[in-house]
């Protein structure tokens, strides 16, 4: 009896067909198990990317380049000054005046009242915070003295006509007759463009209103 040689090319030719089948099929049973595996434990879905919160951007505030008697044109013609030196630097924006003439023109009354104003941070141009929020701004003292000018240059120091208390509300003690008057027996209640306490917004006693002061200017 003869024994197969399987070791003959004759032999690897016939059985080579047989084995592709069987690894044929071992494989695609094999995807069938991972298919089924994989369809068990399906991987998670991306969660939505959180959007970023945008940096705060402070208030700006400056102190005017030009000093003015005191006849501003009221409390309206401060405003269009801080606007007019705001303009003249491209800062664009509203600006108004740190002033008043009457309990209902104050910085307290006339200002932006909305809550993203009023909890905003204010600062010089600089990036200088002079204050965290209306709050900190007007309990009395700020963080740093308001002594940079429309063109972010330092001022030189100075009184500023403002007729207003730190808390923002109006002082009755003299406001150059509503600010309308250039007088020297006028006086118009000022602060002081050095200071840090409450001396920032009422300092001293007034000047005579032909004297020439700068205005304290807030974007709105």
């Amino acid at each position: 009896t003869q024994i197969a040689n399987f070791s003959q090319p004759a032999e690897k030719i016939v059985h080579q067909p047989k084995f592709l089948v069987i690894f044929r099929n071992f494989l695609a049973d094999t995807y069938q198990k991972w298919s089924e595996i994989d369809a068990s434990f399906p991987l998670p879905s991306p969660g939505a990317t959180p959007t970023p919160t945008p940096t705060p951007v402070p208030i700006r505030v400056f102190i005017t380049s030009t000093n003015y008697n005191g006849n501003l044109g009221g409390v309206a013609g401060a405003d269009a000054k801080c606007q007019t030196a705001a303009n003249s630097a491209s800062l664009g924006g509203t600006w108004k005046a740190w002033i008043s003439e009457s309990a209902g023109n104050s910085p307290s009354v006339r200002f932006n009242s909305t809550s993203s104003y009023r909890n905003s941070n204010f600062a010089l141009l600089n990036g200088t915070v002079i204050a965290n929020n209306w709050t900190d701004l007007t309990d009395g003292s700020i963080q740093n003295p308001i002594n940079r000018t429309e063109n972010n240059a330092l001022a030189a120091s100075s009184r500023v006509w403002t007729s207003t208390n730190p808390d923002g509300t109006h002082n009755s003690s003299g406001s150059c007759s509503n600010w309308t008057s250039s007088l020297s027996s006028f006086y118009g209640f000022v602060g002081h463009n050095s200071l840090k306490d409450n001396g920032w917004s009422f300092a001293i006693a007034g000047d005579e209103c032909i004297l020439n002061d700068p205005l304290y200017c807030f974007e709105q």
